[in-house]
């Protein structure tokens, strides 16, 4: 990956960071998978420069998009699938990766196990019976993850998910490509 663009989510004192966060990750996630071809995976990976997991767990406010071709992010365009959120983003041009890295990090999407709503709603439709019934079934669960996420919607049944991220450390760049969120579980970004 040698080139980038970096968004900043700037405070704003009527909308969340987490608010601003869940509409610029449901665009750009619509901007990625409209960049890939048929299935396969895409060549735009992201990293979120903040991401902290100790005390206070979070993503930040800053996003980096990589790409190995300076075009492949240009003809992404992101000004303009971020058009309606630019007094909430900053972005910036398209740069050079910096040449001293501190290393390459893997950004992955993070599924926790199902929780009793899920097994429940699963249970309900495999075996034709009522959800209030099925649900007496799974006992509720504490979720298991303290990872940081994007609340997302899907655009299919406008049903609400957690987007957990997790990131791993990584000592040499891996390029097997991305998903439609620019995440993976191989592939690497620069870390800097």
């Amino acid at each position: 990956m040698k080139y980038y663009q970096e968004l900043t989510i700037l405070p704003d004192g009527e909308v969340s960071e987490n608010q601003i966060w869940s509409k610029v990750y449901h665009q750009l996630h619509i901007a990625l998978a409209d960049r890939m071809d048929n299935g396969l995976k895409g060549r735009i990976g992201v990293s979120f420069p903040g991401y902290t997991n100790e005390r206070k767990i979070k993503l930040g406010n800053k996003l980096r998009i990589f790409a190995e071709d300076e075009n492949e992010l240009a003809e992404m365009d992101v000004k303009k699938w971020l058009h309606r959120y630019q007094d909430y983003v900053h972005i910036t041009q398209i740069r050079l990766v910096p040449d001293r890295l501190r290393g390459y990090a893997i950004y992955r999407r993070y599924h926790p196990k199902a929780n009793a709503s899920q097994k429940a709603r699963r249970y309900a439709k495999r075996h034709g019976i009522d959800y209030d019934e099925a649900i007496k079934l799974f006992p509720i669960e504490i979720p298991d993850t303290n990872l940081p996420y994007i609340q997302m919607s899907s655009e299919t049944n406008s049903q609400k998910y957690k987007l957990y991220v997790e990131k791993l450390p990584y000592n040499s760049e891996v390029a097997e490509g991305f998903g439609s969120y620019g995440l993976d579980n191989k592939s690497t970004v620069p870390d800097f």
